[in-house]
């Protein structure tokens, strides 16, 4: 059974798509790969919780290891950690509660 609350796209996430989604009250998560938000070599997946963003720098809870609650990174570098290795592979999971 298809529920018409729930909607999904089928396309890599940007950040203005984590913009508008935040700003919209949704809480937004995203997969990013810790290494190339760091600057260093590898690769590990894990899902952060955005907490704030602006026009320069985004907040999120870093479940780590170790964890880091609210770290802040420039947009540039949440880009090239959430599109790594390609920005086919930005994904983002968005979710709202209705009344």
């Amino acid at each position: 059974m298809k529920d018409s609350r729930i909607v999904s796209h089928n396309r890599p996430a940007t950040v203005p798509d984590i913009k508008e989604l935040f700003k919209k009250h949704y809480t937004v998560f995203a997969a990013i790969n810790p290494y190339a938000l760091d600057g260093d070599p590898g690769y590990d997946s894990h899902l952060v919780v955005i907490t704030d963003i602006n026009s320069k720098k985004i907040t999120f809870h870093d479940p780590g290891l170790p964890p880091i609650k609210n770290r802040v990174s420039t947009l540039a570098d949440f880009k090239r950690g959430l599109c790594y290795p390609d920005k086919e592979s930005a994904t983002i999971i968005a979710f709202k509660p209705t009344s």
